[in-house]
């Protein structure tokens, strides 16, 4: 009987994590287009050792096309930043998002 519990909760906790990175990415987008920013669609999943992120983005017409291509870029690398912290326990789901994203915009810029 502990095995279905153990994969249960091991199902809930990468819920967990992707919500958790879906919030970081969507912080970013907010965060470079403010109020421009129309809708954003993050998709978070994982497959055996890696994670796929796929990121699409709505901006008001103020955005040229160039710049809200290169934020949904930037923001699918912050997500894959912010999945190989918590791979490496550098950071936990639940901590403060802001800092996160610090840190994970310092790794994509190197």
């Amino acid at each position: 009987m502990e095995e279905p519990n153990k994969q249960a909760r091991g199902i809930k906790e990468e819920v967990d994590i992707a919500e958790y990175i879906s919030q970081v990415i969507y912080d970013y987008i907010a965060r470079e287009l403010g109020d421009d920013i129309v809708e954003a669609e993050i998709e978070v999943s994982f497959k055996e050792d890696s994670v796929e992120i796929s990121v699409d983005a709505g901006a008001s017409l103020l955005v040229d096309d160039e710049k809200l291509k290169e934020v949904v870029e930037k923001a699918a690398e912050v997500g894959v930043a912010v999945a190989d912290m918590i791979k490496e326990g550098v950071i936990y789901p639940g901590e403060d998002r802001r800092r996160v994203l610090k840190e994970a915009l310092r790794r994509v810029e190197r």
